[in-house]
């Protein structure tokens, strides 16, 4: 048998229909990578129109349900202080438009908001956290990933170095000992996106990561 797969292995025409049958595989893979490309296109699309119209409500939500708030439970039970954060005063909801058949998003009242700022400084979504901390929340179906906040500086066009830092309670307390601005990506798989983003709207000064 082995003496036959040998001879075989050695036919002219076995070979010719071996290479035929790996073009037609290569066609094929070649062909899906296309569509997966195709519909990763589209789907960036859809997405980034759902972003933009997004930013507009998220915007309206935060001036109509929220007011400035100087002190909050959660921040006092962390030591730090507001820089800009709202704290919610009017309950209200919001739909899923990827998962209709998910339930609302419900924010309370009295929950801490953080605005989430894009690169060109509108805000695109927000994050939510209970008086007791436990329950923190982004805004459903908005953008998150290369949004930031922060903390101590108007424009960061002037600084020297910028830092950055996942959540706000520990991007505070840095900004308290350094004196320098921090950067709130949120989480550690966001820091990589924000810092892409300011390092190259910032290419003097010198950036810092300060992550948990």
């Amino acid at each position: 048998r082995k003496r036959e797969e040998e001879d075989r292995g050695n036919d002219p025409e076995f070979k010719k229909e071996m290479e035929r049958r790996q073009l037609e595989r290569e066609k094929r893979m070649a062909e899906m990578r296309e569509q997966w490309a195709i519909q990763e296109q589209e789907y960036e699309l859809e997405r980034s129109f759902m972003f933009e119209e997004l930013a507009d409500q998220v915007d309206i939500e935060i001036h109509r349900y929220t007011e400035s708030c100087e002190s909050h439970p959660y921040l006092e039970r962390k030591k730090v202080n507001s820089h800009g954060l709202r704290i919610i005063t009017e309950e209200f909801t919001c739909e899923n438009l990827v998962d209709g058949t998910a339930h609302p998003q419900v924010f309370r009242v009295g929950d801490l908001l953080i605005p989430l700022y894009r690169k060109d400084g509108y805000i695109a979504s927000f994050q939510t956290i209970s008086q007791c901390g436990k329950y923190k929340k982004f805004r459903v179906n908005a953008q998150k990933h290369g949004c930031f906040f922060v903390i101590g500086s108007d424009n960061l066009e002037e600084e020297e170095e910028i830092l950055y830092a996942e959540g706000y309670a520990t991007g505070e307390s840095i900004y308290q000992i350094s004196g320098k601005p921090v950067v709130c990506c949120f989480d550690a798989g966001n820091i990589r996106a924000v810092l892409e983003i300011l390092r190259e709207l910032y290419p003097n000064a010198r950036h810092r990561i300060c992550s948990d």
